[in-house]
């Protein structure tokens, strides 16, 4: 049996192309044995012309989650998790 390593990309300018190429890399070299992507969080991803504080609109980031779906996980057939924060009372946390 092979084991992955965890691979972490440590990128302040993280975007959408960047978990692509990572992962289609992984993928070639280590085929169906990648089968998850956790990327904490969302609302750190960049998309051009989104400015910082924008990031933070939950439009931006449905619009994120919606290209980790169908960009990453449809595409590359796998699981992508992200975490999401909430306070005691069950409310977002940003």
């Amino acid at each position: 049996n092979q084991i992955l390593p965890i691979v972490v990309i440590d990128d302040r300018n993280l975007k959408i192309s960047t978990i692509d190429l990572v992962v289609t890399s992984l993928k070639a070299k280590f085929g169906d044995l990648v089968t998850t992507v956790i990327v904490d969080y969302v609302n750190q991803l960049i998309i051009e012309g989104v400015k910082t504080l924008d990031r933070l609109d939950w439009k931006v980031q449905t619009q994120l989650a919606t290209m980790l779906k169908n960009n990453i996980a449809r595409k590359l057939k796998v699981l992508v998790i992200s975490p999401y924060q909430i306070d005691e009372n069950g409310a977002t946390r940003l």
